[in-house]
């Protein structure tokens, strides 16, 4: 496979913009995308180009999910979720909650439900047929919804369920009482749970990984070894690396077990120039980078040039070093990043047009081959 860059642009760009009934209708990306086992979830607020009053106007809008998939053959699915909605409340109120594996949940004018495998929409008059000691009790705040592994949520009384997703009943929950933790376990659970709230998508971009027990795979400037990654020191696989400007090359080493953790015993450069600002994609769930087998190696995250103008490159690269393939993304800004496997994906924006703002974008990489299909949303 040539490591030649490939485009990330190419063959799948589409602004949501389509013919439907008695005119255009333009749909534009709202809030945070969700990634379930096969595609990437986007809440599209669609709204008739006619019917534009002004910009403050409370016009009708409608509600739809796009499903991206993951695999780059399937076509995405747009599902209607609702018509005839106020924009102004929309905007404030709906949301996408995450998926159970069965189900993908948002918020819309209501809690609803999206079958992934077939469309079908579960709305609450549904969920409330099934379970009425809900009825009336759904909340309209994301605030009183999460879903980890199930679908959980706070009724307007303030009792606590989660749905099962094989019956869609409602079960009572109770939150587990947080554990105590030691400073290191503290530190370990920071790594694992810190929302993009806190530190945005930089908590995706890893210093190094352990390629075994007792080897080390980094990515560090000359002068981040000599102060942090020297012989001697300490390493996890739990440590960031932030934006340099600058390169950084690929470092092996040695490691052994020493007082809490493990320790450098020798470290050197393999050959090349480095690549700008490099780091390890990490895994979603836990605080090490993200592991591909077949051939063994990671996902490596670079830039085109120093600066704002640089655009992220996405790289397979191998436990020695050796580049497989590189995409240009084209993002010179990252709003979100989907680790995983068999693809990776980022929501990013690329440089800004004159006099406009600049459109978000998709982008799917299958990790094995490097091939990509991409999508331009319509940003306000």
């Amino acid at each position: 496979m040539s490591s030649k860059a490939r485009a990330g642009s190419a063959g799948f760009i589409a602004t949501l913009i389509s013919g439907c009934g008695a005119g255009l209708f333009e749909s534009r990306p709202m809030g945070d995308s969700v990634r379930t086992a096969d595609a990437i979830a986007t809440l599209l607020v669609t709204e008739q180009v006619g019917q534009r009053l002004g910009r403050m106007a409370n016009r009708p809008v409608q509600l739809h999910v796009l499903l991206s998939p993951l695999d780059g053959k399937t076509p995405p699915r747009k599902i209607a979720i609702a018509e005839k909605l106020e924009e102004l409340e929309t905007r404030n109120t709906a949301k996408l909650l995450g998926s159970d594996g069965r189900y993908l949940w948002l918020l819309g004018n209501s809690i609803t439900g999206v079958e992934l495998a077939t469309g079908k929409l579960i709305t609450a008059p549904e969920l409330e047929k099934i379970n009425p000691a809900l009825t009336g009790q759904w909340l309209k705040e994301s605030k009183y919804y999460q879903v980890k592994g199930r679908m959980r949520f706070t009724t307007a009384d303030a009792r606590k369920f989660e749905l099962d997703p094989t019956n869609l009943q409602a079960r009572p929950y109770v939150e587990p009482p947080k554990p105590k933790l030691n400073y290191r376990e503290d530190m370990e659970r920071y790594n694992r749970e810190m929302s993009i709230w806190g530190i945005g998508p930089e908590k995706f971009f890893w210093a190094g990984g352990f390629v075994t027990p007792n080897d080390w795979f980094g990515l560090h400037t000359p002068n981040e070894v000599e102060r942090n990654y020297h012989v001697g020191s300490r390493v996890t696989e739990g440590s960031r690396n932030s934006r340099v400007d600058g390169r950084r090359l690929v470092y092996r080493a040695k490691i052994e077990a020493c007082p809490l953790d493990f320790c450098l015993t020798s470290i050197s450069p393999l050959p090349g120039d480095g690549y700008i600002a490099a780091a390890l994609l990490r895994d979603e769930t836990q605080p090490r980078a993200l592991r591909l087998t077949g051939p063994d190696g990671f996902v490596m995250l670079h830039w085109s040039k120093v600066g704002k103008e640089g655009a992220l490159l996405v790289s397979r690269i191998d436990f020695d070093g050796k580049v497989a393939w590189t995409v240009d993304t084209g993002f010179v800004e990252i709003d979100q990043v989907f680790p995983g496997t068999p693809a990776v994906a980022f929501i990013g924006k690329g440089p800004t047009p004159a006099n406009r703002v600049a459109d978000l974008g998709l982008i799917i990489i299958d990790t094995r081959t490097g091939q990509t299909n991409s999508r331009l949303f319509r940003q306000n």
